[in-house]
């Protein structure tokens, strides 16, 4: 009774992270590992959860540590092979943009589906299967086709997912360098345990791996489902040379600089004399030491002085469209209130006074 309702409880488990896995594929929008990662979890989901109710069945109208007890069981095999390939084929989601599609998926399990069927063949047309109970035994019949045939089925699905999980490792296909973060080494930790389970329950299967089996592979989906609810990507960060960050961070200052100057010079808010640089920061929506940031790839020392160009330009537009108004009703309309400091300014741009610019226009 203890066993049944342990096989209840990893089945309730299994629901939960069925649960989990549609809520991360409806939440994943275009972070494609996410919505592979929620595809996965509620594949297996569904598959621990029948194959949990079906022992449950079992138990309670036959001998499950009998019917449990066989080695190199093929349809065992195949189950974990089926599992196990997707599971440990994830790392190879964190590639360049695009490097998983639906016919390298499809190309990547064509050895599941070589072995189910062979599988299937060798029941249809032979069907003998060697009992085997002990490790023992396994060795004391390896001359048979059956058991040879069994060996190199389990020989595949310990290689084939260890393979496509390193391949990240063996083949720098990556075009962003990135950092594995400490749930990644927790993955890899969880696929080394998990592999081993699978070979002590295939060839020398005992009753704790076998209750224990199904729970430790649905707490590790779970756990990593629980990481993706609250992470765009729990495994890796991006990291870039030092060289690579300065590139970024003047791409970006060059992009904000287009921004905020397109911005004053359609609203013109720089003519308020009390503008600031904390104003900007809260109109563009934009921290201030970034936008310093960004005024310096514009060429200017800082705020002020960017903020003085304006003023300067805005003046000389206005002289330009409104002939005849005094240099003091221009200085004051373009955001000036001293005219000691506003005509230092304006020589500073334009190496002659604001009446000398303006003289020059007339006659021009």
């Amino acid at each position: 009774m203890n066993n049944s309702l342990l096989l209840l409880f990893e089945s309730v488990l299994d629901i939960v992270l069925l649960v989990l896995g549609v809520i991360l594929i409806f939440r994943a929008r275009d972070n494609r590992s996410k919505l592979y990662w929620g595809i996965m979890s509620a594949f297996v989901g569904v598959f621990l959860f029948q194959d949990n109710i079906s022992w449950v069945i079992l138990f309670n109208t036959t001998d499950l540590t009998a019917m449990s007890c066989g080695l190199l069981v093929m349809k065992r095999m195949l189950k974990w092979y089926l599992l196990g390939t997707y599971v440990f084929i994830f790392p190879l989601v964190f590639l360049r943009s695009g490097y998983i599609t639906p016919m390298k998926m499809l190309v990547l399990s064509l050895p599941v589906g070589a072995t189910a069927l062979t599988i299937g063949c060798y029941f249809l047309f032979n069907g003998r299967i060697t009992e085997l109970y002990s490790f023992q035994s396994i060795i004391h019949n390896t001359g048979r086709f059956d058991v040879k045939l069994r060996l190199f089925i389990f020989a595949i699905t310990v290689v084939i997912p260890v393979v496509y999980f390193f391949i990240p490792v063996l083949c720098d296909l990556s075009t962003v360098k990135k950092k594995l973060t400490p749930a990644m080494w927790i993955y890899v930790i969880s696929m080394i345990l998990m592999l081993s389970y699978y070979i002590f329950f295939t060839v020398c299967l005992n009753n704790f791996i076998f209750y224990t089996y199904g729970g430790i592979l649905v707490s590790f989906c779970i756990f990593f489902s629980i990481l993706y609810l609250f992470n765009e990507n729990p495994f890796f960060s991006a990291t870039k040379t030092p060289q690579e960050r300065e590139t970024d961070k003047k791409a970006l200052a060059g992009i904000l600089y287009s921004t905020m100057d397109a911005y004053l010079k359609t609203h013109q808010p720089y003519i308020d004399p009390e503008y600031s640089l904390k104003g900007m920061a809260c109109d563009l929506n934009a921290k201030e030491t970034i936008l310093v940031e960004a005024i310096k790839y514009g060429g200017f020392t800082g705020f002020r002085d960017y903020i003085n160009y304006l003023r300067v330009e805005h003046f000389k537009k206005s002289a330009q469209l409104q002939r005849g108004k005094l240099v003091k009703e221009l200085m004051h309309e373009s955001g000036f209130t001293s005219r000691s400091s506003f005509y230092r300014i304006f020589v500073s741009y334009e190496q002659m006074s604001p009446a000398e610019y303006i003289e020059k226009l007339y006659l021009e």
